[in-house]
């Protein structure tokens, strides 16, 4: 995915219109515009006031491909093995998945925002 197709996403995502990102940059429509539709390509310090307004980083602007929001098998165990490891003592049988898929959660909730993730809906 190209950089013009990630900030049109990013815009849209934002619920944006262009004149409305336009004026948060302080630029003219038409050049946010043109920066939208690959004719122009914006300064540094636009593309870091692009990423600020639009609360992504830079490098997300530039990402090729969709950004996967799910850790590999090797995060996912280690995670297991964190949920198991803090379950507390005493916990029935019938009280065990819950807690497993409590402690999982919230710690699927830590990765996708430490890595700035963010799930889109299709």
């Amino acid at each position: 995915m190209a950089f013009c197709d990630n900030l049109k996403r990013f815009r849209q995502e934002a619920g944006l219109k262009q004149s409305e990102i336009a004026e948060k940059l302080d630029v003219a429509q038409p050049t946010y515009q043109r920066w939208e539709s690959g004719l122009r390509e914006p300064s540094f310090a636009d593309i870091e006031n692009i990423a600020k307004a639009l609360n992504v980083n830079v490098a997300e602007l530039f990402q090729d491909g969709v950004l996967d929001p799910d850790p590999t098998e090797v995060e996912l165990a280690g995670m297991i093995a964190q949920a198991m490891s803090e379950l507390p003592v005493g916990l029935t049988f019938e009280d065990y998945p819950r807690a497993v898929s409590s402690s999982l959660h919230e710690q699927l909730k830590r990765f996708r925002a430490s890595r700035g993730f963010r799930r889109t809906e299709a």
